[in-house]
């Protein structure tokens, strides 16, 4: 068993059972890609970009974004990737940032998931 075989609440759903598809699969693990510290998964140490250390308490959005882009494209799954980094402050009880993105698979499948960063 590898790393990449243990499951995190990330990887169920709330009934506790695992990814149902592949299209599921390839979410988790972009979410995996930009919430993972880089270095933290045993068998691969080149894996990850976290979004918690880059952006928060920062203002270089703009630049992480390019970051998260290029780590996303090394899934072989994904042909196109766009991050942005939205502001919800005016909207959430407390600062808050998302990292919204929009994976384009190999097959033409659009996903959008979006990670809260927390306190800009």
């Amino acid at each position: 068993m590898t790393a990449r075989d243990l499951r995190a609440v990330e990887d169920l759903d709330l009934f506790g059972a695992e990814c149902a598809d592949e299209l599921e699969e390839l979410e988790q693990d972009v979410i995996h890609r930009v919430t993972e510290r880089r270095g933290a998964m045993l068998d691969d140490e080149d894996f990850g970009e976290s979004a918690y250390d880059m952006l928060q308490g920062t203002d270089e959005a703009g630049a992480a974004r390019f970051l998260f882009e290029a780590e996303i494209m090394k899934d072989p799954r994904v042909a196109q990737v766009s991050a942005a980094v939205v502001d919800d402050s005016a909207i959430a009880p407390l600062p808050t940032r998302r990292l919204v993105l929009e994976v384009t698979t190999n097959e033409g499948e659009l996903l959008t998931p979006s990670v809260a960063i927390g306190d800009p």
